[in-house]
């Protein structure tokens, strides 16, 4: 229910939970079984908060992006973190938070008819919960007994996967969807190392294939090993970007004026951090549209990597008389600012850029 209603707005989200929390808590005063889940539940605030704004942000800077536009939702996802300071968190952070962006983002486009239907559903199963609290005061041996089943459940249908899988790789051995299933389960079932002989499979069978990469890296974070995770998914990310700069490229040869296929391709080189490449791209795009104050941002940002802080300052100042809201500017002049040691400046730039977005935070509440 958070998710379709109340997940568009960081601080309706943050309501919701806390009267989950609330309902919880209350629960838990009659079975101390059920204490950790509001506690958990708590725990997930700050970062669901983090969420709401960041997809708030996506929604409104690009809202013609399509839930099953996977790709460019990745593309755009990754895009906003870098854009609001976060490339620098821990992988696990950055991964959790462009899971729970790409949720909610397919989500909020859900048809109506779909999350009508979706909100009955969960509503039945709410009344089936309020029901189900009177539960809370069964002893804990038949909660043990009914996790059990629960849990049997789960990995019969994990199992039944794996099965079905099985089957449509004798008909035909080569199908890499199939491996992608069947390693998504076997993870699921703790198999970590047939799940990773199967996304060696689909790396095999398909080289280009982020999707391959990715599985290889969830299950190798599940197992433990932390640095080799790091590697698939950065090699995912580079897969996902050269697909990009494949399909701009193809876009350029049938129109050589296409500003936003320079712009994206210009932001797949900077991903790779092929920052010549992107510069020039940049440049193109604004040959073609002088006036387009990201163009000035991301040429910005690229010419900050090259360590033209001077240069950086300048477009900075370009999309800032273009877009005089834009937080983003202000970052990174006053980023640029500091690497010259023009403190005063410098930290002007920081608070003018937070109290956009603070500004930002009331204008959505």
């Amino acid at each position: 229910m958070n998710l379709l209603w109340f997940s568009r707005n960081p601080y309706s989200d943050v309501l919701f939970k806390l009267f989950a929390v609330g309902v919880l808590g209350l629960m838990g005063l009659g079975s101390p079984l059920v204490l950790p889940i509001a506690i958990i539940v708590a725990l997930t605030i700050p970062s669901g908060f983090r969420s709401a704004k960041l997809d708030a942000k996506l929604r409104r800077d690009l809202p013609q992006l399509k839930a099953g536009d996977e790709d460019n939702l990745l593309i755009a996802i990754f895009k906003t973190l870098k854009q609001s300071g976060l490339e620098t968190l821990a992988f696990a952070q950055r991964y959790t938070l462009a899971k729970d962006l790409l949720q909610r983002h397919q989500e909020s486009h859900a048809k109506w008819f779909t999350r009508v239907a979706l909100s009955v559903l969960y509503s039945v199963s709410l009344l089936g919960g309020m029901v189900g609290a009177v539960g809370a005061f069964i002893p804990m041996r038949h909660w043990h007994h009914i996790a059990s089943i629960a849990s049997g459940d789960k990995n019969a249908f994990h199992k039944q996967q794996i099965e079905e899988a099985d089957k449509a790789l004798q008909e035909n051995p080569k199908d890499v969807k199939v491996y992608l299933k069947r390693g998504v389960a076997r993870r699921m079932m703790k198999d970590y190392a047939g799940a990773i002989a199967d996304a060696n499979q689909v790396i095999q069978l398909d080289p280009s294939s982020s999707k391959g990469y990715s599985l290889r890296s969830l299950v190798r974070r599940s197992s433990g090993d932390i640095e080799g995770a790091e590697i698939d998914w950065q090699k995912a990310e580079r897969l996902i970007q050269e697909q990009h700069i494949e399909k701009a490229s193809q876009s350029l040869k049938a129109n050589r004026n296409d500003v936003e296929a320079y712009l994206d391709r210009a932001y797949a080189y900077h991903q790779l951090h092929n920052y010549k490449a992107a510069l020039k791209d940049y440049n193109r795009a604004l040959n073609l549209d002088e006036q387009n104050s990201w163009a000035y941002l991301g040429r910005g940002g690229t010419r900050y990597e090259l360590k033209d802080y001077k240069g950086a300052i300048t477009d900075a100042n370009q999309s800032i008389r273009l877009q005089s809201d834009l937080a983003e500017a202000y970052d990174l002049r006053g980023k640029a600012r500091l690497k010259l040691k023009d403190n005063k400046e410098a930290t002007a730039d920081k608070q003018k850029a937070k109290a956009l977005r603070q500004n930002e935070d009331r204008e959505e509440n």
